[in-house]
């Protein structure tokens, strides 16, 4: 097993009090309602055609360099608290680099320009300082060692868009620190110089060299949120969600593969075609096994007493749902507890189903046991491995869709709001929900205090929203009637906090509706805008426009709010 350094970090500024709380967006928000440790995991990106360079840990050199990683090849969201990277060579002494500072920030793009402002804060929100001009020293240490980074602000990564990270050094290292780096194609975006003043930043601080293809491999540490287990394939398969049903089936992941351990309180499974409006009824169990190929006979694959996280829960699952994206199913029973070392058992009983879903699968030899029968002991054994997205407690909970247009009807200078529908399938995680977010659409804010603000939520039993709003409701739940107040300063794609004045017990099962926004705004009387997507059919009618304790609202559209939930356990 290759070994894991510490980078010591030197402070040489004061020492900064972080959040707890903190979204890493600069979104803080506090509540006093006791929450579950966060689950911990780490997601990893290297490539076979690895080989070493010098950046961004050159010695004598001062160095800018920013680096561009996808969504696909983090594979996974949630609050990232370090970051590792890989030695290509020993280092026979220790080494240490003074004035480092590292920032991380969301982007659209897919290569870099060679203008630092371009690559960062265009839309998808602020880029955040997460070490802030440290002296790092890495000890004596044998070639393919990861180098851990300990952040000092933690970065919520959205698991949707790219991820920038960008390497600021302003002095020279005592010598060269060789990492592990991957071809590409603008994936690297550099300037250096050399160090004639230590501590004062002598590259070019507007453009870069042109964009190459060299990035470093990396890991990112997790604390909380969705961990992707995507094998890369594209093949089909209609279990366990079918009208087949009765079927059983148990699925084998890794260890290797999550990299991770803590309170598992969502799963996710990935379409591989357009998804058919259906119910399924069903029972999940998670264990934990220590089997690398499982055997034909169910209960023999245990290391352990199952965990029934749904005990013959119904769910439904939407139509037009594209191919490629993911549905989660409600685990409303139970909480199963991930060891970390173990490999893990995946198992789903369906009862009954109206539909097909065919989700995306990879070939794996012996990773799934399947049969005719929801309760039937003994099952054929095959190569069929689901992806899954397992959620580990901790983080946020995002809907984000394409996000195209905005809206100023929740925060307005006049009587208005928006009501929005989200499914169970779009959720997958029961809890208290103790703030709601809407992401920011302005190019910037201006501090704005709204003095009625009023924020309505509650479980819904229907699958799209209706024009009486006690309708759309199994009880209503008055969650803040009060002052909501917006600060100065964030971006377009930061989130906008709204902290509930009366928590919300979540159940996991069923829809939910939001339903907020302003009778009257104080001070300037700014418009904030929301983002929301364009018109699209797998949102059908789940957004209405009307104030907020109406006794009406328009007719719905097929469209989706962009939302943000905080969820403690």
């Amino acid at each position: 097993m290759k070994k894991i350094f510490l980078f010591m970090l030197l402070i040489f500024v004061p020492a900064i009090v972080i959040n707890s709380c903190d979204d890493g967006n600069g979104n803080g928000g506090g509540s006093s309602i006791t929450d579950s440790p966060a689950g911990t995991f780490t997601r990893l990106f290297e490539d076979a055609a690895g080989s070493g360079n010098a950046s961004p840990f050159w010695g004598g050199t001062d160095v800018k360099a920013q680096y561009l990683y996808t969504s696909d090849e983090i594979s996974g969201n949630g609050l990232i608290t370090a970051i590792r990277l890989q030695l290509s060579s020993a280092t026979t002494t220790d080494r240490y680099c003074p004035n480092v500072t590292i920032k991380m920030g969301h982007t659209s793009l897919t290569a870099l320009t060679n203008t630092w402002a371009n690559n960062v804060q265009i839309g998808q929100g602020a880029e955040i300082t997460i070490l802030d001009n440290k002296t790092i020293e890495v000890p004596i240490s044998d070639a393919g060692s990861w180098i851990d980074i300990p952040l000092d602000t933690p970065f919520y990564y959205n698991g949707v868009e790219n991820l920038v990270v960008d390497f600021e050094k302003t002095s020279g290292c005592s010598a060269n620190i060789m990492t592990t780096n991957a071809p590409g194609t603008s994936r690297r975006a550099l300037s250096t110089a050399p160090d004639n003043s230590p501590g004062v930043a002598e590259y070019n601080t507007t453009t870069s060299s042109t964009p190459d293809g060299s990035h470093p491999w990396m890991q990112f540490v997790f604390s909380g949120g969705e961990n992707t287990q995507n094998y890369g394939g594209t093949s089909n398969n209609s279990w366990p969600f079918s009208s087949s049903a009765p079927l059983r089936t148990q699925n084998l992941y890794l260890a290797s593969d999550i990299n991770g351990s803590g309170s598992i309180t969502g799963i996710a499974f990935q379409l591989n075609t357009v998804s058919s409006a259906g119910s399924f009824t069903y029972t999940l169990k998670f264990s934990h096994a220590t089997v690398n190929t499982l055997n034909e006979t169910f209960s023999s694959n245990y290391s352990d007493t199952a965990v029934t996280a749904a005990d013959s829960v119904t769910f439904t699952v939407p139509g037009d749902i594209p191919a490629g994206d993911w549905f989660w199913v409600p685990i409303p029973d139970d909480t199963f507890i991930y060891n970390g070392n173990d490999n893990l058992i995946l198992e789903v009983a369906t009862t009954s189903g109206t539909a097909f879903e065919n989700l995306r699968v990879s070939a794996r030899t012996g990773a799934r046991v399947w049969a005719n029968g929801a309760t039937t002991t003994i099952g054929t054994v095959d190569t069929c491995v689901y992806h899954i997205k397992l959620r580990f407690h901790g983080g946020t909970l995002d809907v984000i869709s394409d996000s195209t247009e905005s809206s100023t009807k929740i925060f307005n200078t006049t009587l208005s709001g928006i009501m929005g529908l989200y499914h169970a399938s779009e959720l997958g995680a029961s809890g208290t929900i103790t703030s709601v977010y809407c992401r920011l659409n302005d190019a910037a804010s201006t501090a704005a205090s709204y003095d009625r603000f009023r924020l309505i939520i509650g479980h819904s039993s229907g699958t799209r929203l209706v024009t009486t709003p006690s309708d759309n409701f199994i009880a209503q739940h008055s969650a803040v009637n009060g002052t909501v107040s917006v600060p100065a300063g964030l971006i377009a794609g930061d989130w906008i906090e709204i902290p509930l004045a009366a928590p919300f017990e979540y159940n996991g099962t069923d829809n939910l509706v939001v339903w907020m926004g302003t009778y009257a705004a104080s001070g300037a009387g700014v418009k904030h805008g929301c983002r929301l997507s364009s018109v699209q059919s797998q949102y059908t009618e789940n957004l209405a426009y009307g104030l907020p304790g109406n006794s009406a609202v328009s007719a719905p559209v097929n469209q989706k709010l962009d939302l943000r939930l905080k969820i403690v356990k």
